[in-house]
């Protein structure tokens, strides 16, 4: 085909489009409207057929053939009229790119966004058949499905998430088979889990909790807005999808200041499917322990309530908790054993049985009654104590770590030895070098001190023959000493006199000379005078150590 006819054909399809989308609107508009007219009909025949049946109880019930009929043909047809909506709005179509386009029905429109009130019309349909009281019934749970199918192609297709979960809300309010007592878990919350493929359908959930954080107190003040739906909601929610009503649980939690009643029991035991399914074991420090004591913490809060449904209802709950071994110690020291004693003078009947129950059901599920095993304890130790010791093998510094320890291994009687010969010639050194200060005056005193290599005053270190072959080492790695025997360190002096844009310079030539002692003790040559000489230095306090680190802390702090 050459591009002459493509762009007629392109031209051609423009042209028709409008006319296209206004009878595909049209029809789907009568479709749905007469869908509502019958579907209006059907539930008022069932509804006089319920009454009928009340009011003559005991008695057979007559009914017109044409109203079996009816009702009937109508049953099918409806299930058909949903169908051919669906596929028109699940079309999938292949642009000139090759790609393939979802839900096809919306390039009738110029831009591809399809037109509101058309959205409203195919979602009105669904909500009317939400409305049949059918629902209420196990009988009615698969048309359920059909329709919550239906609504799950358009919230996926046209992302009605938000408007779709806010319209269910509503309804909650004003179905009134979504309040019968006979129900024990909420029908749409089964429906929708049975509808949803991969987890498709987890943003209705979400949308329809969103919408619960704008209800008010005054919603249910009025006599025809039951508390029953939403508390079903929640807890059917919670058997199936506690994980994610655990992300939205701020969204619900608010309820547990308000009433209704039936509310909070049903937060309540919301918390609870929460702590046994997702906070369940010993957790360690962190974000979902400190979840779950403020989750704990709220239960224990409503032992206390005014209401004494609430108050049994807590109490159920915690006895379930003791059950499942799912009350951390915590709880038991910080008093939750006597808030609960304190109700079996409850003046309500059912909350001093539930507290009898819980304290009989504590001493029953007790870990640490009389079936602790002592033997499985040690085994449990014993198996703790092999893992801990192969973790530490598994460090990456223990090969270091071991490898230092055996090199001292290796040298440490050598340096031992030195350390203590060092300090026996010191020692003969003093000895004689106090003898000739008793025989001398005060000036051959000092210049005995200078040729015997020590001084008294403190701070000052002054070489002497035996460190000669050291400075020599040191001449060799690269400092210059030029006379060994003169060579004299107050750093006493050095350290007070020194300036402060020097300061730092003079202590890092300290450090460096520092750091050349500590390397040649590192080699096996020269270990031995170096050891000699620093004890030395130590025994005479010619190292001072206080001042050493004041001016590591000084530098830090610069």
């Amino acid at each position: 085909m050459s591009d002459c006819d493509e762009g007629i054909r392109s031209e051609e399809n423009n042209q028709q489009r409008p006319i296209h989308n206004c009878a595909i609107q049209m029809y789907i508009y009568l479709l749905c409207r007469l869908c509502n007219l019958f579907e209006t009909e059907a539930i008022n025949k069932q509804k006089n057929q319920a009454y009928a049946t009340t009011a003559k109880r005991g008695r057979k019930v007559l009914f017109e053939h044409g109203d079996d009929e009816f009702m009937d043909r109508w049953v099918m047809d409806r299930e058909r009229i949903v169908t051919v909506i669906q596929r028109l709005l699940s079309l999938t179509a292949t642009d000139s790119e090759g790609k393939t386009r979802r839900a096809a029905v919306k390039f009738l429109w110029a831009p591809a966004i399809v037109c509101s009130n058309f959205m409203r019309t195919v979602k009105e349909v669904a909500y009317k058949f939400l409305e049949n009281p059918e629902f209420g019934k196990s009988s009615g749970r698969e048309w359920l499905r059909t329709i919550f199918e239906y609504l799950r192609v358009i919230c996926i297709n046209f992302d009605e998430f938000q408007k779709i979960g806010s319209k269910l809300v509503g309804l909650m309010k004003k179905l009134e088979y979504l309040s019968s007592n006979s129900l024990t878990h909420s029908p749409f919350v089964d429906a929708i889990e049975a509808c949803s493929v991969n987890y498709d359908m987890d943003p209705l959930f979400m949308a329809i909790l969103t919408s619960f954080s704008r209800l008010t107190p005054s919603d249910f003040s009025k006599t025809d807005v039951s508390a029953r739906p939403f508390a079903l909601f929640i807890t059917s929610l919670a058997e199936k999808k506690p994980r994610l009503l655990n992300r939205h649980i701020v969204n619900i939690a608010f309820f547990l200041s308000n009433d209704p009643v039936t509310l909070r029991s049903a937060v309540l035991t919301a918390f609870v499917e929460i702590i046994v399914e997702v906070y369940k074991g010993n957790l360690p420090e962190g974000s979902h322990r400190r979840a779950r004591d403020r989750l704990l913490l709220r239960l224990q809060d409503h032992i206390m309530d005014v209401n004494a449904v609430v108050r049994s209802r807590a109490l159920q709950l915690w006895t379930r908790l003791a059950r499942c071994a799912q009350i951390p110690l915590v709880f038991i020291h910080n008093g939750l054993i006597r808030d609960i004693s304190s109700r079996l003078l409850d003046k309500s009947i059912y909350v001093r049985k539930n507290a009898a129950v819980f304290l009989a059901t504590f001493l029953e599920f007790n870990p640490f009654g009389p079936t602790l095993c002592a033997d499985e304890l040690a085994k449990e130790l014993s198996r703790l104590q092999t893992e801990r010791i192969q973790l530490k093998k598994s460090n990456p510094e223990y090969d270091s770590v071991k490898a230092a320890m055996n090199e001292w291994s290796t040298v440490q009687n050598q340096m031992l030895k030195c350390i203590e010969n060092a300090i026996s010639e010191f020692e003969s050194e003093q000895q004689m070098s106090s003898n000739k200060q008793q025989k001398v005056s005060v000036d051959d005193d000092e210049r005995t001190e200078r040729e015997s290599g020590t001084s008294s005053s403190d701070g000052v270190f002054t070489a002497s023959d035996s460190s000669k072959e050291l400075f020599n080492q040191l001449n060799d790695s690269g400092m210059e000493v030029d006379d060994v025997k003169n060579v004299s360190v107050d750093l006493n002096n050095l350290l007070n006199n020194i300036p402060n844009e020097q300061f730092v310079i003079c202590f890092i030539l300290i450090l460096k000379m520092m750091d050349v002692i500590i390397q040649l003790l590192h080699k096996n040559d020269s270990r031995r005078v170096a050891a000699k000489l620093f004890t030395q230095a130590v025994i005479l306090n010619r190292i001072p150590f206080e001042r050493y680190i004041f001016c590591y802390e000084l530098i830090g702090f610069r």
